[in-house]
């Protein structure tokens, strides 16, 4: 259920990981203490308001779909629930994720395919914490030059593709909508290329095509009058589930009482989402949108509850674009989600 605010070969997510230090996550993971860190009460004792651990590091993400930990916090959910929360910016889900499993965070916004792909590299084991965000009409736009000789889909063919973070969410978006409009993706260049330089890419012809997200599809839109060609999470993975927050079965484990308060104070964050002011005025508290900006901009869907058919629809794509070096059964990761109410 979701929240609408108003208004190319197997192994290729092992290199992924190897680019971000795969050896150093499997080193830190093997290495780390328990995750209670030096707060958590000794063993046999509870904190205040029978938490094991008061004090929580949650790592966010400065776009909107991880407004709902901004929101608890901002709100005071958190500390109504005896909780001490620093939120941690990462600039991505895979940066955040090494933090997560060697215990410098507790929790962590992510996006599903890093979780998915680390989970079937036996690096790490996630459980959800909360629901997270599913892709809205035009969250995640294809922009070409106004005078584009790209008009349709098919005209991509030999073109290059800017996408934020190869083999990750724009990567199984981009390949499941050029399949959908007949083109093959093995017939067009991906690149790499953080969100903020596409504008300049576009614009000097480095690229023939970038995938944005917000704010940065309103930017160029202003900016240059950037046409959008495609909606790349469209036709079978329209509001599919993408992103939302994560701990590890460790943590989870060890702390259930903490986690359960954690998600009484995301439950009520989520459920004030449904104000698109509230979600405006949140988003200049913890990213670079301003207000004008947030009032423009197209906002995810705000999801309430998952269930492990949703989510396996991004496994099974995973897979099918051999982005996964082996199936994952995402049931497992669901088991400490509160059920819906």
């Amino acid at each position: 259920m979701s929240v609408s605010p108003v208004r190319r070969p197997r192994g290729r997510f092992r290199s992924r990981l190897a680019a971000m230090g795969t050896a150093a996550l499997l080193v830190a993971v093997a290495g780390c203490s328990a995750l209670g860190g030096s707060d958590a009460p000794a063993e046999g004792e509870q904190g205040a308001n029978g938490l094991e651990k008061t004090s929580i590091k949650f790592g966010i993400l400065p776009i909107a779909d991880s407004v709902a930990i901004a929101r608890a916090q901002n709100a005071g959910y958190f500390t109504e629930e005896g909780l001490t929360v620093e939120l941690v910016p990462f600039p991505s889900g895979l940066a955040a994720t090494t933090p997560l499993l060697n215990g410098e965070l507790d929790m962590a916004y992510n996006n599903w395919p890093t979780v998915l792909g680390t989970t079937a590299q036996g690096v790490g084991e996630f459980k959800i914490v909360y629901p997270g965000a599913a892709a809205g009409v035009n969250n995640f736009v294809m922009l070409v030059r106004p005078d584009s000789p790209v008009k349709t889909p098919q005209d991509l063919v030999g073109k290059k593709i800017a996408i934020n973070t190869l083999k990750s969410v724009n990567e199984i978006l981009v390949r499941s909508a050029l399949q959908t409009n007949g083109v093959d993706a093995n017939q067009v260049q991906l690149v790499d290329m953080a969100f903020p330089d596409m504008l300049p890419a576009l614009q000097n012809n480095q690229v023939d095509a970038a995938v944005m997200v917000e704010p940065f599809i309103t930017g160029a839109s202003k900016a240059m009058g950037a046409v959008n060609l495609l909606d790349v999470a469209s036709g079978p993975t329209a509001d599919i589930p993408h992103s939302g927050g994560v701990t590890t079965a460790k943590f989870a484990e060890e702390n259930p009482n903490t986690l359960a308060a954690v998600q009484r104070a995301l439950t009520k964050a989520i459920a004030d989402l449904s104000d698109r002011s509230i979600v405006e005025q949140t988003l200049p508290t913890y990213t670079k949108i301003d207000a004008p900006t947030a009032a423009l901009i197209s906002l995810p869907n705000y999801l309430t509850s998952l269930d492990a058919t949703r989510l396996q629809r991004m496994a099974d794509l995973m897979l099918q674009f051999e982005v996964l070096p082996a199936p994952v059964d995402v049931a497992p990761l669901l088991d400490r989600l509160p059920a819906a109410g």
